[in-house]
């Protein structure tokens, strides 16, 4: 059964949901909860007048049902999430990304 993630990957009515089913299972899952914040995210910015606030807080509290967690819990995973991003070690390794994007 699909997770809430891959459904909306699969609804999406792109090719990642296809082509992220290579990956392993673990990587796979990360992904398709990434991919939904970011879809999120744009629906947000998307939204007519500027509602963009209420729904990334619909949307966390669509992940804390999912997952069983608290908002707050959510908030906390982020916070770590961007502290570890922060490191020189992991910035280093994300900066290829960038360049890539950056010459596309």
């Amino acid at each position: 059964m699909d997770s809430p993630t891959a459904r909306l990957t699969r609804q999406s009515g792109t090719s990642f949901y296809y082509a992220f089913q290579i990956l392993p299972e673990a990587k796979r899952r990360a992904i398709y909860a990434l991919y939904s914040f970011c879809r999120a995210v744009d629906d947000c910015v998307d939204e007519e007048g500027g509602g963009g606030e209420a729904g990334l807080q619909r949307w966390f509290d669509e992940v804390a049902r999912c997952y069983g967690i608290t908002r707050e819990r959510i908030r906390q995973i982020e916070a770590r999430g961007l502290v570890k991003l922060r490191q020189p070690v992991r910035s280093q390794r994300l900066a290829g990304f960038a360049e890539d994007e950056a010459e596309a």
